[in-house]
Order: C-alpha cells, then sequence, then structure tokens
C-alpha cells in the first residue's frame, strides 16, 4: 500500500506541475481551408503527324516512362452514318469486327491478344466507330498484325452477328425500363428531330439488319484514306511508320462523302414532352437544347457555367435540389460535344410527387445563371476542379491517345491540350453569365419527363403545354389516362 501511496503523490505532483492544456474546440481544427499549392503545368507530350501513302493520319506521342503502348484506329463510321430504318448498324459492326477473318477465328484472335497481356476491341459512337488497343510494347508488332487484320479482313460470321444481334436486343430491352434511359431516348429526339444525332436503334431496325449491309457497310466506310491511327507510349517513329506499313499493306481506298447534316428542329415556345410510364414511383427529368459546333470558342466559359450549375456535389443544382429540399438523389448538368451540333443537358431523377416542384426549381436556376453574375466563390471552386482535374485525363498512355484521337476527330486546334486550362483559368464571371446566355436557350427549351402521367399531367401542364407520348413514342391524348389524376 505505500508504494501503491508513492506513486499516486507522484502522479499528482506531475500533474500539477505539467498541467494538460485544454484546446478549445475551435483550436482542434483549422478555421479555414489551407491555401492551394502552386498549379504544376500539366505537361504534354509533343506529338508527330505524319500523311501515310494510302491516306491514314498517323500521330505518334512518344511516352517513354512506362513499357506500354495504347493504339486508336477511327472512322467516320458512327451511328449518323446509319442508313434509316437501320439504326444500330454501326455498332453490330463494332460488335462483330474482332469476331474473326479468314485466318483466324474470334476465339484465336481473343486468346492471342490476350496471351500477350493486352487488349482489343471496337466501339461505335455517335460520329466514330474506332478499334482500340492496348500491350507492352514488345508487343506491338502483334498487336498491329492482329489490329490490320481485322481492319481489313474481317468475315463477320453468321453467327456472331445472331449473337450481337441477341445482345444488342437485351440491351435495348433492359434500356428502356429505365426511365432515365427512355428520357434521354426521347430528349435526342426532340432536340435534333430528323438529325442523325436524334435516332436511336429500336428492336425494328435491329431486326431488320442483314449480314450483307454490315459487310457493306465495313467495306464503304471502314477505309484508309481520312482514317486516324494514333499511338501513344513506349514507341518510336522508324518502328511504327514500319509496322503500320506492314499491318496495312495494299490497303486503299476512301469513304463515299458524308451527308450534309440536317439542320435541327427550330423551337418556338417550351414544351413538355410527357413519357406515360404507368406505376412508375418515381420521375426522370431532362431539360436542355442544341448548343454549338466543337470548334467554338463559347465553350470554355459554357464549360465552367455548366459546371457551376450541375457539374458536381457543389453545384447549385446539387445543392438545392438534393441538399436542401431532398427531391433528388442525383442531379447534373453537362455540355456535350460532337462533330456536329453539340447540345446541354440538366437531369434530375426526383420523386413523382416532387416533380413539378423540383422541375420549377431547375428552371429557376438555369435563368438565374443566365442573367447573375456567378459569385467569386463559386468561379473559383469551378475552375479550380476542371484545372486541377485536368492531369488526371493524360494519365496514362490510352488518356494520352483517347485525348489526342480527340482533338483530331473533332478539328479542334492544336494548342487545344497544351492551353487547355489556361483558357478555363481566364474564363471570368461576364463570360460565363454570356456563355450561358447563348448556350441555355430558356424561352425554347426541350423537357422531357418519363413517369406516370396518371399523377404527372396537370401538374405539369400549369408550367408548361404538355405533349403525352407512350414508351413506344406513339402520342397519347390527356382523357386516355385514368380519371384519378
Amino acid at each position: 500500500m505505500k508504494a501503491v501511496g508513492t506513486l499516486v503523490a507522484a502522479l499528482v505532483a506531475l500533474w500539477t506541475a505539467n498541467p494538460p492544456v485544454r484546446l478549445a474546440a475551435q483550436d482542434s481544427f483549422p478555421s479555414r481551408p489551407p491555401k492551394p499549392t502552386r498549379l504544376l503545368p500539366a505537361r504534354f507530350p509533343p506529338f508527330a503527324e505524319v500523311r501515310l501513302a494510302n491516306g491514314i493520319d498517323l500521330v505518334i506521342v512518344e511516352r517513354h516512362e512506362m513499357p506500354v503502348a495504347s493504339v486508336s484506329l477511327s472512322f467516320r463510321a458512327g451511328s449518323v452514318y446509319d442508313p434509316p430504318g437501320r439504326e444500330g448498324l454501326s455498332e453490330l459492326v463494332a460488335e462483330v469486327l474482332t469476331k474473326g477473318t479468314p485466318s483466324r477465328s474470334g476465339e484465336d484472335i481473343a486468346a492471342t491478344i490476350e496471351g500477350a497481356g493486352g487488349s482489343l476491341s471496337a466501339r461505335s459512337g455517335d460520329d466514330f466507330l474506332t478499334i482500340s488497343a492496348t500491350a507492352l510494347s514488345d508487343q506491338l508488332a502483334l498487336v498491329f498484325d492482329l489490329l490490320g487484320d481485322v481492319t481489313v479482313h474481317a468475315t463477320f460470321p453468321a453467327s456472331e452477328l445472331e449473337l450481337a444481334r441477341t445482345r444488342a436486343l437485351s440491351s435495348l430491352t433492359l434500356m428502356l425500363s429505365e426511365p432515365g434511359s427512355l428520357a434521354a431516348r426521347f430528349f435526342a429526339a426532340e432536340i435534333y428531330g430528323p438529325n442523325p444525332y436524334g435516332r436511336s436503334a429500336t428492336e425494328a431496325s435491329y431486326k431488320t439488319i442483314r449480314r450483307e449491309d454490315v459487310v457493306e457497310f465495313a467495306r464503304a466506310r471502314l477505309r484508309p484514306r481520312g482514317a486516324l491511327l494514333v499511338v501513344a507510349g513506349d514507341v518510336t517513329r522508324p518502328e511504327l511508320e514500319a509496322l503500320v506499313s506492314t499491318a496495312f499493306q495494299g490497303w486503299a481506298g476512301a469513304p463515299p462523302p458524308s451527308p450534309a447534316p440536317l439542320a435541327a428542329p427550330a423551337r418556338r415556345a417550351t414544351d413538355i414532352v410527357l413519357v406515360h410510364r404507368p406505376g412508375s414511383v418515381q420521375s426522370v427529368i431532362t431539360v436542355g437544347n442544341t448548343t454549338i459546333l466543337p470548334t467554338d470558342p463559347l465553350y470554355y466559359a459554357g464549360r465552367v457555367a455548366t459546371q457551376v450549375l450541375g457539374g458536381g456535389a457543389d453545384s447549385r443544382l446539387f445543392r438545392v435540389l438534393r441538399e436542401r429540399e431532398s427531391w433528388t438523389y442525383d442531379v447534373q448538368a453537362g455540355l456535350h460535344r460532337y462533330r456536329g451540333l453539340g447540345f446541354w443537358s440538366a437531369t434530375a431523377q426526383v420523386r413523382t410527387e416532387a416533380t413539378d416542384s423540383a422541375l420549377q426549381e431547375l428552371l429557376h436556376q438555369i435563368r438565374q445563371i443566365r442573367t447573375e453574375l456567378i459569385p467569386d466563390s463559386e468561379l473559383v471552386a469551378a475552375k479550380g476542379f476542371l484545372v486541377g482535374s485536368f492531369p488526371l485525363s493524360i494519365e496514362t498512355s490510352g488518356h494520352i491517345a483517347s485525348q489526342v484521337a480527340n482533338i483530331k476527330l473533332l478539328g479542334l486546334d492544336p494548342d487545344y491540350l497544351r492551353l487547355y486550362r489556361e483558357r478555363l483559368s481566364a474564363v471570368t464571371a461576364l463570360r460565363a453569365r454570356i456563355a450561358a446566355e447563348r448556350l441555355y436557350h430558356v424561352a425554347t427549351l426541350t423537357i422531357v419527363v418519363a413517369g406516370d402521367g396518371t399523377k404527372l399531367y396537370d401538374r405539369l401542364n400549369a408550367i408548361a403545354p404538355v405533349r403525352i407520348l407512350d414508351t413506344e413514342g406513339h402520342a397519347l391524348r390527356p382523357d386516355s389516362l385514368p380519371t384519378s389524376r
């Protein structure tokens, strides 16, 4: 006991001599965030451009930090080139392109590239069909052997086409069951009308496509003249020119001229397209309009304004519709570029009973950002995010190949990547407001709402005139809906 008493006395003496320092709550944590560090330059590697004898535009981006190479070969053969009534053709061409040649089956192609630790695939977008490959740089000869084989000699086996068609129809069924995908399809059709950007594949169009259509589309559009081949990574120019020459030996020709683009329909007023989904417990609201060509310098200020409006968790739409009102779990706005006329849209998934309130608030936020200067705090945050996240988009050889391809395919200026962050940083509040005024056509917006028309028609009709369609696009009369609205 004496020892214990001595120990207690010693502790008391120590406590008295060195009392603990009590920190107030405000002293425990910084009262303000630390100052951001100096923005480091984003060093994009230089690239060389070569037009080959057969018309391929070859872009070489040497980046020797890692023994990896990424390859993309793009053609003007996206979905906008699908013939009317055969929407989905380009998609099926891309799906079956790597599924067989005279010397290799689809299984052989897959096993060969996977055995080398690489990948080979093709996909169709709106404007372009792209074949992509990635592998270790010491496997580049194999990559180009396979790339040349599937590009020039694809056989499009009938059995593989049927599998691709089945997968496409299954994906379509799933897509049409989701209100977000449904709203996006109707929105595109509304803002683009007969323009190919407004068309979507249907069950009927998929079933109409024959193997002869696939073969003819590939023969006509997958031609070297005008194609873009981008190679980024641990490569050298002499090596690549030799590989490309061997892989595409004897391949020649140009695709047919692209048809003249159709103008998007002119709108005279804002109205609402209500896509009736009986029994839906939520609605998807999509608002927007067509905007500008990809080379328009308004893009930078418009990108900043759209970031402030709905670009992330600190955007106005997110803060108001989700955090303040709890009407939605997800809301966002984006500015989209095509090779032709692009568009902007804002989308929110909301509870059915909150649909009209959410739409009115969304429209209010659009009007406000068009007429009022963005406060410095929001402007700095939006530009900081866009500028600071840019290096992530050029982090790997695959990212670099994709960025370079995007610049070339959209016809952007050669300094686009080098000056991208500077141009965003130079956007002022006034420029952002002017961009929003030009981009967001508040008097002629297209509004699509996918949800239960029985519960929504009267509420939405109080905001703007409503047209009702079923999920297949057939017009419905208001009096055809159940009367318990």
